[in-house]
């Protein structure tokens, strides 16, 4: 259903180039093994959520109690101290504690003797293969019920960013494709419809099936690898890059070409140099065919019942 634009999006990469997101430091002061868990848990529960607001809330926890995030602690979680904990990352209709506080149950029952055993702790790591990380993450649900490993994707992103882990096949790491991405791919026109209707069905914001949802994700995933030969980044630093575009500049109500970023939804320096070298606006509207194209900047995402996407 969907035509990748291999030349567009390289294209499009070219706007990006060597902009490569500086390693941070772990805001957490504690123990590497603290760190790397911390992420595992933010992610876990990091759908239909504000990226900042959550994972501020997480990083309060620990700074408060550090054995709160604990395995043996998530694996016996009572709904009331959920609430507690988390209600004020969540706006009211999307806190879903039944969901999200059996994430963190499966979490630690599955993970109970962490960090002990874990042996892609102690040296460099390898993602792909029977014994990679990505195969490791299967064992909680929240990590392998996505057949394209959107969260398992997001967290060695996060462990890159914080130089948590050294990895030794870089060509293994996954893009994170979530409902940012597919509009911010769509309407850029590096992922084009096949058929008129499609575009419709993305105008009106409804839920749409699986089949429906993986399909455009796998068209993203191709054209990302295409921007980031393009750019000359990792896919971890192109997709952390184009994920703040899409949430501060290319947002769901309207493409923003022409403004700066969104106060609430801030943006990294660098993506702020990039905006500064295309004139203020969205760092990809020099060569952005939504830009031009009013149809193509009409486009919402689609939304999911799944709470991996």
């Amino acid at each position: 259903m969907w035509r990748v634009d291999r030349f567009g999006s390289h294209l499009i990469g070219q706007s990006m180039r060597g902009a490569a997101p500086p390693v941070d430091v772990h805001p957490i002061g504690h123990s590497r093994a603290l760190q790397v868990w911390s992420e595992i848990v933010f992610v876990a529960i990091c759908h239909q959520a504000n990226w900042d607001r959550l994972y501020s809330r997480v990083l309060a926890i620990v700074a408060r109690d550090p054995e709160w995030l604990s395995p043996a602690h998530l694996a016996e979680l009572q709904s009331g101290v959920f609430r507690e904990a988390f209600g004020a990352a969540f706006d009211d209709e999307r806190l879903r504690v039944s969901e999200r506080m059996g994430i963190l149950r499966d979490l630690g029952r599955n993970a109970l003797d962490w960090p002990n055993g874990v042996t892609w702790l102690n040296g460099p790591v390898t993602l792909s293969g029977d014994s990679g990380l990505y195969r490791w993450l299967e064992r909680f649900r929240c990590y392998s019920e996505d057949p394209l490993q959107k969260k398992s994707s997001v967290l060695i992103h996060q462990l890159l960013r914080y130089s948590l882990i050294n990895v030794t096949d870089h060509e293994s790491i996954g893009p994170a494709i979530d409902y940012h991405l597919m509009r911010l791919y769509v309407r850029t026109g590096r992922v084009l419809p096949m058929q008129s209707d499609l575009i419709t069905r993305l105008q009106e914001w409804r839920t749409a099936r699986v089949e429906f949802l993986n399909g455009l994700r796998e068209s993203v995933k191709e054209a990302m690898y295409y921007t980031a030969l393009g750019a000359g980044l990792r896919i971890d630093q192109l997709n952390t890059l184009e994920w703040q575009i899409a949430r501060s500049f290319c947002v769901r109500e309207r493409a923003r070409c022409n403004e700066g970023a969104l106060i609430d939804k801030p943006a990294s320096e660098t993506v702020i140099m990039l905006s500064q070298l295309a004139g203020g606006g969205c760092p990809l509207s020099i060569n952005c065919r939504g830009a031009r194209d009013e149809l193509l900047r009409s486009i919402k995402d689609p939304k999911s019942a799944k709470s991996y996407y």
